[in-house]
């Protein structure tokens, strides 16, 4: 069984920012993606690409 790990927001954040500011966030983890959608209030459920362009949307 996995035993979740905490998770610093502000970790999260800067690295869903540096992706986004390098135009690559396919990288990045569906989790993470929540995890940051989450933080911000947004919607979490869809597919990955939906979660990017919510990404996309928020930061852009």
């Amino acid at each position: 069984m996995w035993a979740k790990q905490h998770v610093d927001p502000s970790d999260i954040t800067t690295k869903v920012n540096d992706y986004y500011k390098r135009g690559q966030l396919g990288p990045l983890t569906v989790p993470e993606l929540k995890f940051f959608l989450v933080a911000k209030k947004a919607k979490v459920g869809g597919k990955k690409e939906d979660l990017i362009q919510r990404v996309v949307d928020l930061l852009g």
